[in-house]
């Protein structure tokens, strides 16, 4: 940085987004420029070409007097987006709301996850982690702790999405007009729930060309509403008519708005959405 400052003779600043997409920090450079830039359009852990033109208007407002250069990331096919939306911190919650499952439980979600990359490493289908998760969560002796979830496999080549619902809400397919469809499929009770040993079937659908898989928390749909009510389906289906592209970014940034501008109260939940959009 100092380097760059001076062949640059001015001011220069290296910052980074923060791992929620909410800021971005300065990790290096001068003084001169914020430790933090509230709010830039980011998703995850970088800033897409969609949310640039909203980054530089935030850049000048924030900085008249300085720069900004970035370069687009390319194109990807079948590209994804996952955005967690965090609440303010007042019970610690893990995983979706669902049932809740408190400090205590921490460990049975992390043995859960564990025994899924397990099962992932050992090239089992997705019946196999299934079962090996509910098995898991099983013999931690707790009938209160459950967890839901979606698994899910991506095969590009074909365009086929196969996936296992397990007490989940539902995922969501969205044309390229933004119409969004329910993902058709039986969904199974909660991993580790008492209803006994169960035979995980798997539900297939191939996506078309411009399609948006959508996938989401009841964080997202349960979302308070100023004047009562929650976001739901029904706001989910307007803020994916409302992305201005059907991209994946486009669209998870417009459900991000849309969920944090529909009130000024903070999550009382976790709220996490993947898109993934077929080219």
């Amino acid at each position: 940085m100092a380097e760059a400052r001076r062949v640059a003779g001015v001011p220069v600043g290296l910052y980074v987004v923060d791992i929620d997409g909410s800021r971005l920090i300065r990790l290096a450079g001068s003084e001169d420029f914020p430790e933090t830039l509230e709010a830039p359009p980011a998703l995850g852990p970088e800033i897409v070409p969609e949310g640039l033109p909203g980054y530089y208007e935030r850049l000048r407002e924030t900085m008249p007097r300085r720069a900004a250069r970035r370069r687009p990331a390319p194109h990807l096919r079948g590209r994804g987006r996952l955005v967690r939306l965090r609440r303010e911190p007042r019970r610690r919650l893990v995983g979706d709301r669902g049932r809740l499952r408190h400090r205590p439980d921490r460990g049975g979600a992390r043995r859960a996850l564990g025994a899924l990359r397990a099962a992932r490493r050992a090239g089992q289908g997705l019946a196999e982690a299934a079962q090996s998760m509910d098995d898991v969560i099983r013999a931690l002796g707790n009938p209160q702790f459950t967890l839901t979830a979606i698994l899910a496999r991506w095969h590009a080549p074909t365009s086929r999405l196969t996936w296992i619902n397990c007490g989940h809400p539902p995922g969501f397919i969205a044309n390229p007009e933004g119409t969004l469809t329910e993902l058709d499929g039986p969904v199974h009770a909660a991993l580790g729930s008492v209803a006994g040993a169960r035979d995980f079937g798997l539900t297939t659908v191939q996506l078309d060309s411009a399609d948006r898989l959508v996938l989401i928390t009841d964080g997202i749909t349960g979302r308070a509403v100023k004047g009562g009510g929650t976001f739901g389906v029904d706001g989910l289906r307007r803020a994916v008519r409302a992305a201005p592209a059907a991209t994946a970014a486009a669209t998870a940034m417009a459900i991000q708005h849309a969920v944090t501008s529909c009130w000024t109260e903070p999550l009382e939940d976790d709220a996490t959405l993947v898109v993934l959009a077929v080219d």
